[in-house]
């Protein structure tokens, strides 16, 4: 599904549940897909006086895979590949990151009982992508009807620099409505989330500490069946990292667009 398609079908009128045939939120559906993601950041940073500005692209090919568990069910999401493209200049192939897996234990609706992310040699991951890998898949609420809202609130570590980060975020998913993809009727699932970051380190700069927060607010588009249309979300992101020897803290504001589409 074309990025831009997702753009129009955020747009799209929402159709009442009740308007043919009540529908509820079903759980994820047993069965595996690839999915392509594109992520816009735009990022400020300042320190010292001076501001700084730059702008990627970040691609992504992920295979998002269900089965049954003894309880609930066997989650997995493989990156595929990835690269990073700069609007000043050149594109990194990041093939280091290929195989990063996130697997998880979890009920019908994707809350995990247990997950991890790995690397393709099978060790655990700290990187900011690991993160995102733990996110790629709206929790559900198995008989939720239109207009019901849930939460999941969860705490991940990541590691940047030297500086390692914990990440509390309570995601609120609201069953919004009903639209129409290919012919064919999806449910609406509206993501409004909440985080704050507090971390520390040792840098090549010296120790540091991080404070930050990010709200993110989207939708994601999944059939009546329990398979993952697409997502599409708007994330700010604010953090404040201080180098105590130097005496130096520097702002960080970042603005990402996230578009998540199934590969056909």
């Amino acid at each position: 599904m074309p990025t831009k398609f997702l753009v129009a079908l955020s747009l799209t009128l929402i159709i009442p549940a009740g308007a043919a045939g009540a529908q509820t939120v079903p759980a994820w559906a047993v069965g595996a897909a690839r999915y392509r993601t594109t992520v816009v950041s735009e990022i400020t940073q300042e320190a010292m006086g001076e501001s700084q500005s730059m702008t990627n692209t970040t691609f992504r090919e992920a295979t998002f895979t269900v089965s049954k568990a003894a309880q609930g069910l066997d989650v997995s999401v493989r990156l595929d590949t990835a690269s990073v493209t700069s609007a000043q200049g050149g594109t990194s192939s990041s093939a280091n990151l290929k195989g990063l897996t996130y697997k998880a234990t979890t009920q019908p609706g994707g809350y995990p009982i247990t997950a991890t992310v790995t690397d393709a040699g099978g060790a655990e991951s700290k990187l900011p992508i690991a993160a995102s890998l733990r996110a790629f898949i709206p929790r559900l609420k198995p008989g939720a009807t239109r207009g019901q809202s849930w939460v999941d609130t969860v705490a991940v570590v990541t590691e940047e620099n030297g500086i390692v980060i914990t990440t509390t975020t309570a995601t609120r998913f609201t069953y919004a409505g009903d639209t129409i993809v290919g012919g064919a009727r999806v449910l609406a699932i509206a993501i409004a989330a909440d985080g704050k970051a507090k971390g520390g380190g040792d840098t090549p700069n010296g120790k540091a500490s991080l404070d930050g927060t990010v709200t993110t607010v989207g939708h994601a588009w999944v059939t009546p069946a329990g398979q993952l249309v697409g997502v599409e979300s708007k994330a700010t992101i604010a953090r404040t990292i201080a180098i105590e020897e130097q005496n130096v803290t520097a702002s960080i504001n970042q603005k990402q667009t996230l578009s998540t589409s199934r590969i056909p």
